[in-house]
């Protein structure tokens, strides 16, 4: 089994997002056991199922580089639970300068699949897999 990375400061970063999220947006963040891989469910005050969320706080800028990655199995994790709710799927991060968030829509082209992930601070092989580039011109402020 593979060893949790998630650490008190990586939590407390997550949370802080979140609070941002669930103000910006009027909801509420239900956090998801990680076996469900995406990493909350956006509920409104009666706990109906609005849409999925995946967060990433990352140490990077907007134009630092011109796609945002994410793991291909958390992507298609996503748009499996749009293409079976209908719901939204969201991948929210959190960069040094801003808050922003890609929506996936069926109309947007492909998007590149390659071999990669952590590779400049690699913790162990899971590290590198297939990721997903989505451009960050798909990316809106929140």
């Amino acid at each position: 089994m593979r060893q949790t990375y998630e650490n008190t400061a990586s939590l407390r970063k997550e949370a802080d997002f979140q609070k941002t999220i669930e103000t910006a947006w009027r909801c509420k963040l239900q956090k998801m056991h990680k076996h469900h891989i995406i990493d909350f469910m956006v509920v409104d005050d009666d706990k109906t199922a609005k849409a999925f969320i995946e967060v990433k706080c990352l140490n990077k800028t907007y134009n630092q580089f011109p796609c945002a990655i994410l793991s291909l199995s958390k992507f298609m994790k996503g748009i499996e639970y749009f293409n079976v709710t209908g719901l939204p799927f969201v991948f929210a991060t959190r960069l040094d300068d801003g808050d922003y968030f890609y929506r996936y829509e069926k109309e947007h082209p492909k998007f590149e699949i390659s071999w990669g992930g952590r590779t400049k601070q690699t913790r162990d092989k899971f590290d590198i897999e297939p990721i997903v580039k989505i451009p960050m011109v798909y990316f809106k402020e929140i």
